[in-house]
C-alpha cells in the first residue's frame, strides 16, 4: 500500500509492505514493513531529492515481527519521520540507511503527543555501523552506536588497515561534516564486498605518488657511479688507466617494480643527458666534475597514479691512482620537481587529487679498485661504499576532503656495492681500438623502504596521521656489457648496457658516452 490513509479512526494491520504519505489518520499495527521516504530510501547511497514526514492521527504500534525502514542524514539532520498524536510502542527491526554519518548525533525518528514511546526498536547494524535507539522525552532517537572501518569481513592489509586506522581516530574524536557523506559511501561500498572496499583504501593513500622519494637514491646512486671512471687504453705497453677528460653520456632506462601486499606495482621510466670532466691535478691525482639533467615518467599499475618529472644533478669526484690500484671520492647533490595525479574511483567527491612533490637528495660515494691486465686483457674488482641522504618536503594536495595532506620524509642510506669487471683489448686497423668489457657485482642496501605520514585534508583535529610504505628491495644484482671504441688519439665512443634485478624488480638501460681527452 502506498500513500496517504483514512480510516476515521480505525485500525490498519499491516502485513506486508506499506509506504505511507502525508497523513495517517486511524490506529496502525505493523507486523510487516513500514517504509519511510520510499523508493528513494531504499536503495543505499542513494541521493535523496527530499526527506518525508508523516502525521500520524491515531496510535502507532510495531510488533517484534514489523520492521520500520527509513533515511536519514546525520550531517544536516534532515531524516524520514512521524509524528503521531497517540502513544507509541515501537518494537521489532529498524532499518537505516544513511546518506550521511556522524557521531554523538541524535535523531527523533518517531515522536508522539501522548509522551515517551516504548518498546525495544532495534536497528539493524552494518558491516561498518553499529545503530542503537533511546526512547527520551516524547521521541525515539537514533544515533550511531559504533563505527569500525576496519572491520573483519574487510580483511584489510597493510597500508590499507593504516587508513582504516586514521578513519577510526577521526570518527572515535566526533567525525568531520566535511567526511559525513564519505562515512556513509563507505558503509554502501562495503555492502559490495571486500574487494571493493580494500580498493577504496589503497585509493586514500599515497600510493605511487612516493615513488619519486623512492627512486631518487637509486637515481643519484647512477649519477655518481658514471663519475667514477673516464679509462683510456690505446697501447699494449701501457696500463689501462684514467685521463684527463671531458664526456657525454645520454641514456634511457626503464624500471618495472611488482606490487606488494596492498602497494601497486609501478614502472618508471627516465631518460638522463650527463656531461663531465676531470683534469689530472698532481700527478696520479684527477679532480672531475659532473652535473645531469633527467626527465622521469611514472605510471601505477593500478592506472590509479601517473606523473612526470625533472631533475638536475651535479657532483666533485676526487681520484688518485697508485700503480694498478685507483683510489676515488665523490660528492653530488641533486633536486627534483614532479607533478602527481591520484585519481580515486569514490562516489561523491572529486575524481583526481594533483600534487607537487620536489625532491632533495645529497650522495657520496667512495671507491677502491684494482686492476690486473696482461695488456690484452683486464679484471678489475672494485667495491664502493655509499652514502645518500634524500627528502621530500610536506606537500598538500589539491582537491576536496579526500586528498591528502603529506608529510615531510627523508632518509639516509648506507650502501656497499661489489663488483668486478672484466673486459678485452682489440686493435682495428688506422689505430683504433675496441675494449669489449663486462662487470656484474651487487647492491646491498641498508633500507627496505620508503615511510611518509599523511592525514586526509577532511579528517578532524586530533586524528593524526596514517603511514604509508613504498617496498624498496635490499639487494640488489647489478649486471652490464658494452663496447668502447678509442682512436689512437684517445678519443672515444662507448655503448652500454646496464641491468639491475631483485626480487620484485628489474631495470634495463641502455646509453652512449663520447669522451675527448686534453
Amino acid at each position: 500500500m502506498f500513500g496517504s490513509v483514512g480510516l476515521n479512526g480505525g485500525t490498519m494491520i499491516n502485513d506486508g509492505l506499506y509506504v505511507p504519505g502525508a497523513t495517517f489518520n486511524g490506529q496502525l499495527l505493523n507486523r510487516g514493513r513500514v517504509l519511510l521516504g520510499g523508493v528513494e530510501a531504499d536503495v543505499p547511497g542513494v541521493a535523496r531529492s527530499q526527506y518525508t514526514a508523516t502525521t500520524h492521527t491515531g496510535s502507532l504500534t510495531q510488533t517484534s515481527d514489523g520492521m520500520l525502514q527509513l533515511g536519514a542524514d546525520f550531517n544536516t539532520q534532515q531524516f524520514d519521520a512521524i509524528h503521531a498524536s497517540g502513544d507509541v510502542h515501537l518494537d521489532g527491526e529498524l532499518t537505516v540507511l544513511s546518506r550521511a554519518l556522524l557521531s554523538r548525533r541524535e535523531l527523533a525518528i518517531v515522536t508522539s503527543d501522548s509522551g515517551t514511546p516504548t518498546g525495544t526498536l532495534t536497528p539493524l547494524d552494518t558491516l561498518l555501523f553499529d545503530y542503537a535507539t533511546r526512547n527520551a522525552g516524547n521521541a525515539t532517537r537514533l544515533f550511531v552506536a559504533r563505527a569500525n572501518f576496519n572491520a573483519e569481513d574487510m580483511q584489510l592489509r597493510g597500508n590499507q588497515k593504516r587508513v582504516a586506522g586514521h578513519l577510526q581516530e577521526g570518527w572515535d574524536a566526533g567525525g568531520s561534516p566535511a567526511l559525513a557523506t564519505f562515512y556513509a559511501t563507505l558503509d554502501t561500498i562495503a555492502r559490495a564486498g571486500a574487494a571493493t572496499y580494500q580498493q577504496r583504501m589503497s585509493d586514500l593513500s599515497p600510493g605511487v605518488t612516493l615513488v619519486p622519494g623512492a627512486q631518487s637514491q637509486l637515481a643519484m646512486g647512477r649519477f655518481t657511479r658514471a663519475m667514477m671512471s673516464c679509462p683510456t687504453w690505446t697501447d699494449t705497453n701501457a696500463p689501462y688507466k684514467e685521463q684527463s677528460c671531458v664526456w657525454g653520456d645520454v641514456s634511457r632506462r626503464s624500471t618495472n617494480q611488482d606490487g606488494y601486499s596492498t602497494v601497486s606495482g609501478y614502472s618508471y621510466d627516465t631518460v638522463t643527458y650527463q656531461f663531465g670532466g676531470q683534469r689530472e691535478i698532481a700527478p696520479h691525482w684527477f679532480l672531475g666534475g659532473s652535473v645531469a639533467y633527467q626527465t622521469a615518467q611514472v605510471r601505477g599499475d593500478d592506472s590509479r597514479v601517473k606523473g612526470d618529472g625533472d631533475a638536475g644533478y651535479a657532483g666533485l669526484v676526487l681520484k688518485r691512482e697508485d700503480g694498478p690500484r685507483t683510489y676515488s671520492a665523490a660528492l653530488s647533490a641533486g633536486y627534483g620537481s614532479f607533478d602527481m595525479d591520484r585519481s580515486l574511483s569514490i562516489p561523491n567527491y572529486e575524481e583526481r587529487a594533483r600534487s607537487h612533490p620536489d625532491v632533495v637528495t645529497v650522495g657520496t660515494r667512495l671507491r677502491a679498485a684494482r686492476t690486473f691486465t696482461n695488456g690484452k686483457l683486464y679484471v678489475k674488482p672494485f667495491v664502493d661504499l655509499t652514502g645518500q641522504y634524500a627528502r621530500v618536503p610536506g606537500y598538500q594536495e589539491s582537491g576536496d576532503a579526500l586528498s591528502l595532506d603529506v608529510q615531510s620524509s627523508e632518509q639516509f642510506v648506507l650502501g656497499l656495492e661489489p663488483a668486478f669487471e672484466v673486459g678485452a683489448r682489440m686493435e682495428l686497423p688506422k689505430g683504433i681500438v675496441l675494449r669489449p668489457f663486462a662487470y656484474a657485482g651487487l647492491l646491498l642496501s641498508s633500507v627496505d623502504g620508503w615511510t611518509t605520514q599523511a592525514s586526509l585534508d577532511g579528517a578532524p583535529n586530533g586524528s593524526g596521521t596514517f603511514q604509508t610504505t613504498m617496498p624498496m628491495d635490499s639487494v640488489v644484482r647489478r649486471v652490464g656489457l658494452g663496447l668502447q671504441m678509442l682512436s689512437g688519439k684517445g678519443a672515444s665512443m662507448r655503448v652500454q648496457y646496464d641491468g639491475e634485478f631483485s626480487s620484485s624488480a628489474k631495470s634495463h638501460a641502455g646509453s652512449l658516452k663520447l669522451a675527448v681527452p686534453f
